[in-house]
């Protein structure tokens, strides 16, 4: 009984591990020619503009977020006042 549990739930036979590994390979092309074909057409971005850009999406988000925070507040106050 316990080798029929044990194959009912790892199974590492040639037949799957192939199957499995052949997907990964796939899936590693697909992603590779896709980068491929990205700076192909739109070049790489240079590092310190990718830094530049991180940064700003860092720094901006929280900014737009209270931003807008703030303005939901002043127009639910000004509903109540009947503004």
């Amino acid at each position: 009984m316990g080798d029929s549990l044990k194959n009912m739930y790892i199974d590492l036979t040639f037949r799957k591990t192939a199957a499995v590994l052949g997907v990964c390979v796939i899936l590693v092309a697909c992603v590779y020619a896709t980068f491929v074909l990205k700076n192909a057409r739109y070049g790489a971005t240079p590092a310190f503009t990718a830094i530049a850009l991180a940064w700003q999406e860092a720094t901006l988000r929280p900014l737009y977020a209270l931003t807008g925070r703030i303005w939901s507040v002043e127009r639910a106050a000004r509903g109540l006042v009947g503004m």
